[in-house]
């Protein structure tokens, strides 16, 4: 005890670990303060149904991790561990940052949990990138998720946030 405010404590992830961010805000609605997710599923089962075909030859590692959504029983258990099922129970503030250009997790999963989270009239903030595909590799990438992220951290936690950088109008 005494390390940090649980009041200020906040979760983010980028793929899984924005997964995991979602999960935690929906599944321990009071725990965080507010969390980002970044290129993160949100339904396990049509991530896997919307692989690429030449993603046939790990899709068995995939079925043993995640399960199979051709399987009904492996079907329903992915749903139930699916953040989109839960959309309902966030509490905290929520913010989903994807690029349109995703094929490892389509754009669709953080459109729908978007969707999902503001018809339920939940607190969510949603930033897309249009030309940007699952990792941030590019620095213009880099400094719009991490100045949306910071400014969103702020609001939610307190702290300091960086002012305008010229390189903005770039990112932007």
């Amino acid at each position: 005890g005494g390390i940090a405010d649980p009041s200020r404590i906040a979760v983010m992830g980028w793929s899984y670990g924005g997964y995991a961010a979602l999960v935690g805000l929906s599944l321990t609605p009071e725990v965080f303060a507010c969390g980002v997710s970044l290129g993160g599923p949100t339904d396990l089962a049509t991530l896997i149904e919307s692989f690429p075909p030449y993603w046939t030859v790990d899709l068995s590692m995939w079925h043993d991790y995640a399960g199979n959504p051709g399987v009904a029983e492996d079907r329903k258990e992915m749903t139930l561990r699916s953040p989109l099922s839960h959309a309902q129970m966030l509490q905290r503030p929520a913010l989903i940052v994807h690029g349109a250009k995703d094929v490892r997790v389509r754009i669709d999963q953080a459109e729908r949990m978007v969707d999902a989270l503001r018809r339920a009239g939940k607190p969510v903030e949603y930033l897309a990138i249009e030309d940007m595909g699952h990792g941030m590799g590019w620095w213009a990438h880099r400094l719009a998720v991490l100045r949306k992220t910071e400014d969103f951290l702020q609001r939610c936690v307190g702290g300091r946030a960086s002012r305008f950088d010229p390189f903005d109008a770039v990112a932007w």
